[in-house]
């Protein structure tokens, strides 16, 4: 068993929130509140998507750590999608 990020009650292993918390979330906080090993590989695989769900994310979550989550997809996405864009524009 583990603890819950938000209340701190017992949830399943490998689940970061628990069950009423999970319901009181969003569609947009519950993506971003997810894996964040995943979110890294989604912003740095799909850069420009990821930029567009970044921001997405920044404007419409309410919960702190998926803004958090959101922030730093944001970071990473947008750098690899300047760097992307730098290389295709110094041909």
């Amino acid at each position: 068993m583990a603890n819950c990020r938000e209340c701190n009650q017992q949830t399943k292993l490998g689940n970061a929130l628990c069950e009423l918390c999970l319901n009181k979330l969003s569609g947009l906080d519950r993506f971003f509140s997810g894996n964040p090993l995943l979110l890294l590989l989604f912003s740095v695989f799909c850069s420009g998507l990821a930029l567009l769900f970044a921001i997405t994310g920044i404007i419409g979550c309410r919960n702190p750590s998926a803004k958090k989550s959101a922030l730093v997809m944001l970071v990473v996405s947008g750098f690899l999608t300047f760097i992307g864009l730098m290389t295709v524009l110094n041909r």
